[in-house]
């Protein structure tokens, strides 16, 4: 599986988001939805391929008080209103390489179909009831092998299909 960077598996996340909301007229992606989707999709890659050395990106993920949040991403994408998607350069080449890559594409179209229908405050609250966030000090790391552990946990009882 190839890296991303978090701002790119994000420009997916947006991209797809838009796309989805523009033909169904339903609410585009927040930023705290966009954060929840991140930890989701990291969560889910290290679970699936039950590696916790496998995962989308390098970035950390932050406990802060509204859940996981990768601040590199954060930085672009913040408050409250939702983000709209407009192309921005090099978006075609991540977008391209994103679909030539199976295990990437199958984990993101995996947790945007099941965790995209969600509200961003019903995430929110999935990832406080969950050990990485509810287990981290406040403003500190999520470590890898703590959301590892757990999303390992959840694949053991259930099927892909259920995620």
């Amino acid at each position: 599986m190839a890296k991303y960077t978090a701002p790119e598996i994000a420009r997916w996340f947006i991209m797809k988001d838009n796309s989805i909301s523009e033909q169904f007229d339903s609410e585009i992606i927040t930023p705290l939805k966009l954060q929840k989707l991140l930890y989701y999709a990291q969560g889910i890659c290290m679970g699936f391929f039950d590696d916790k050395e496998k995962y989308l990106f390098d970035d950390d993920f932050l406990a802060w008080a509204h859940g996981p949040v990768v601040r590199s991403v954060w930085e672009n994408y913040n408050g409250k209103e939702p983000i709209k998607y407009e192309e921005i350069e090099g978006d075609d080449e991540i977008f391209q390489k994103i679909k030539d890559d199976n295990d990437t594409s199958r984990i993101l179209e995996m947790v945007y179909g099941h965790y995209g229908k969600y509200t961003a405050w019903y995430l929110r609250n999935l990832s406080h009831d969950e050990p990485p966030w509810n287990e981290t000090l406040s403003n500190r790391i999520i470590s890898k092998d703590k959301m590892y552990q757990y999303f390992r946990t959840v694949f053991e009882e259930t099927s892909a299909e259920e995620i």
